[in-house]
């Protein structure tokens, strides 16, 4: 996989994070994806392909443990990143390949993306 067409599914119930992440990553070169709860990130999972995605922990609906869970089960080769404040209560079972402290910094945000999916290539 060319990091350069890595695509990535930001999933949070609050626009302005989803908005921040985009504009940090976009300008890096990632192609990027934002969903507005868990529930529609599983159906944009069903229904694209993405090389990771990055989502928050709480959320109404199906939260970001259980959509890790289920996108294992549909797309096992999907890279996730888990944003969350509480690292404590992580069920140590759950699938995660990253994890992200709430708040984070932009340079965080970039260097655990690029340990996963490697830095994108520039033009």
């Amino acid at each position: 996989m060319s990091a350069s067409a890595a695509r990535i599914l930001v999933v949070d119930d609050e626009p302005c994070i989803c908005a921040v992440i985009k504009l940090i990553l976009e300008q890096e070169g990632w192609d990027i994806t934002t969903s507005r709860d868990g529930t529609e990130g599983l159906r944009q999972i069903q229904q694209e392909k993405f090389d990771l995605v990055i989502t928050d922990r709480e959320m109404p609906g199906l939260g970001g443990e259980a959509l890790a869970q289920a996108i294992k089960l549909h797309s096992p080769e999907t890279r996730i990143i888990l944003m969350t404040g509480c690292f404590s209560a992580v069920d140590d079972a759950t699938p995660f390949d990253g994890f992200l402290p709430k708040p984070f910094t932009g340079a965080q945000l970039l260097a655990t993306v690029e340990d996963l999916l490697g830095a994108p290539a520039k033009l």
